[in-house]
């Protein structure tokens, strides 16, 4: 017993020691809940606890360092306070696009794909989370290989957790001459595997002019449905002009790091110009290939600026404080605050872990309105003059995980036409009603909400 005990006390000291090391040396910045999480589990079962440790112990890359010297930028001309912002995240400089055009439904959607990749003649670049095996998926990869035939060059970057149950769509890219990628690594200890870090960035660009981006995965679910299923509502657009480009920057450092996790370089940082307040957007960037919390950090800044109003849509509600407590003292100064969420999503644990969350919002006055059908935009408008729209949920995974991407659109004509879109889509919502409080409905809140910020 006493050599088991001797033995026992060194894993947990090395088990304390790796988290030490991993944590300060390599700016893992963990949230205080996740932080007593692991180092509780080390302790009282280090040998479970050390393995899960290095598959999903990392928030941040090695890589994951500034580019540029914060203190050497001098404000941007005619800058917003979140052009600001953006400019000290160390995020790309507004840029200017020709058109935009918001999907109201997922046959626009698929349409407006279909165009992008038929169009295509010198270069297709597409990330998703899940490229699934179905109609959808079978009918993209027939056009695909017909762009690769054509001569076009054709990446496809799919995440590996996503990835799983459609090997076979992605066989058939390669064999047609596509260049396919999946990213990351879920059940390896050793390369950098990081297991618990996801691509969860959707878009598609075409000749480093046209993209296509939004909420949707490449599956049948999010376009046109099944008999008896209806698509699932969500939002996709698309852009032309210089704009494009960003993605395809994006997309080449997300290629770099799928292609070797361990030794993929940084994004090259780009040259700042003036802000020009008409026909530009910014694009944002997030995940653990990033110093800050990119999207936690201009969500929380962007509610907090409102002074009229903030609607978000999002499948997911599970926020940390910060995003919470800027809500609620906006609802609470007086700005409308409304929120859009399906009655119940695809993930159970999620729904189970926003009631608590909710209360508050519905105390301090905010609306918050659920739709029947499964919702899965994803969406911030502040005020009249500012949406923010792409891959991004209101959640802990999504906020502080995974490799996200959104837009930050001002041009009024185009923040109106994503209104309208989101609109249509919660069309039928109705105010929610919370369940009737008791003590261990709150203690089963409080342990979801745990254990969902850890997954």
């Amino acid at each position: 017993m006493r050599y088991f005990l001797s033995w026992h006390s060194v894993a947990i000291a090395f088990g304390i020691l790796a988290y030490a090391v991993t944590t300060i040396a390599m700016g893992q910045k963990r949230h205080p809940s996740a932080a007593i999480a692991w180092l509780l589990a080390i302790v009282l079962v280090p040998y479970l606890s050390l393995p899960l440790f290095f598959m999903f112990g990392t928030r941040k890359l090695p890589t994951a360092r500034r580019t540029r010297d914060l203190a050497a930028r001098p404000p941007l001309p005619g800058a917003t306070p979140l052009d600001t912002l953006c400019n000290a995240l160390d995020l790309p400089p507004p840029e200017t696009y020709d058109d935009f055009l918001a999907h109201e439904n997922g046959h626009e959607a698929r349409d407006g794909l279909w165009r992008l990749v038929d169009g295509a003649s010198e270069s297709l670049e597409i990330c998703t989370y899940i490229f699934a095996s179905d109609t959808l998926g079978a009918a993209l990869a027939d056009r695909l290989a017909a762009a690769a035939a054509r001569g076009v060059r054709v990446r496809v970057l799919v995440d590996a957790v996503g990835a799983l149950g459609h090997g076979r769509v992605l066989r058939r890219l390669a064999r047609a001459g596509v260049a396919v990628a999946r990213f990351g690594r879920p059940l390896s200890l050793f390369r950098g595997s990081h297991a618990n870090l996801r691509n969860h960035r959707k878009y598609a660009v075409a000749d480093g002019s046209r993209v296509w981006a939004g909420g949707r995965n490449l599956a049948a679910e999010y376009f046109e449905g099944s008999p008896g299923r209806p698509a699932w509502r969500d939002l996709t657009f698309e852009m032309t002009g210089r704009f494009a480009r960003n993605f395809v920057a994006v997309f080449d450092a997300d290629w770099a790091l799928a292609s070797n996790a361990a030794h993929a370089p940084p994004g090259a940082a780009p040259v700042e110009t003036p802000c020009v307040p008409e026909k530009t957007a910014r694009i944002i960037p997030s995940g653990p290939d990033r110093p800050d919390d990119t999207w936690h950090a201009v969500l929380v800044s962007a509610i907090s600026a409102a002074r009229l109003r903030v609607a978000v849509f999002t499948p997911y509600f599970v926020p940390d404080p910060a995003v919470l407590d800027a809500l609620v003292l906006a609802a609470k100064r007086g700005v409308t605050v409304e929120l859009f969420l399906p009655v119940r999503s695809n993930h159970r644990l999620a729904d189970a872990a926003r009631t608590r969350a909710l209360r508050e919002m519905l105390a301090a006055g905010a609306r918050v309105e659920c739709v029947p059908a499964m919702n899965h935009a994803k969406a911030v408008l502040v005020d009249d003059g500012l949406a923010l729209v792409g891959s991004a949920n209101l959640d802990a995974r999504s906020l502080f995980l995974n490799f996200e991407i959104m837009i930050a659109l001002r041009e009024p004509v185009y923040v109106y036409a994503i209104e309208h879109s989101l609109r249509n889509l919660a069309r039928d919502a109705r105010p929610y009603v919370p369940p009737q409080p008791a003590w261990w409905r709150a203690f089963v809140d409080g342990l979801v909400l745990w254990v969902a910020f850890q997954l």
